[in-house]
């Protein structure tokens, strides 16, 4: 089991851990309640500016094990040359974490 760990305001803060998923492999799961609306963190940061989403952005370890869902709980958020996963819903403690890459746009766009 792998934890992420923040620090916000001096303090070391766990808001996800990663374990077996039962949609697909491993999966991110809240290990704490998450307010509707906080933001979870980096899905993907831009590196370059060439145009090409795939050359431009890479992807997080916390975009690495959010799975695909219809149904997600988080939203994308676009900030300053982040891609963000924001809390869509109430998310309770021990509840896997779901974003609808759809949402992301790139088939073949500049973001």
């Amino acid at each position: 089991m792998v934890k992420n760990e923040h620090c916000r305001a001096s303090k070391l803060k766990v808001m996800f851990e990663i374990k077996k998923s039962k949609i697909h492999g491993n999966g991110c799961f809240a290990s704490e309640p998450i307010k509707k609306g906080k933001t979870i963190g980096a899905a993907f940061v831009k590196i370059n500016d060439t145009g090409n989403c795939d050359a431009d952005y890479q992807r997080t370890k916390l975009g690495q094990f959010v799975n695909h869902s219809d149904k997600p709980n988080l939203k994308i958020k676009k900030d300053n040359g982040k891609i963000l996963f924001v809390a869509k819903n109430a998310i309770d403690a021990g509840e896997e974490l779901f974003a609808n890459y759809e949402e992301f746009g790139w088939e073949g766009k500049k973001i």
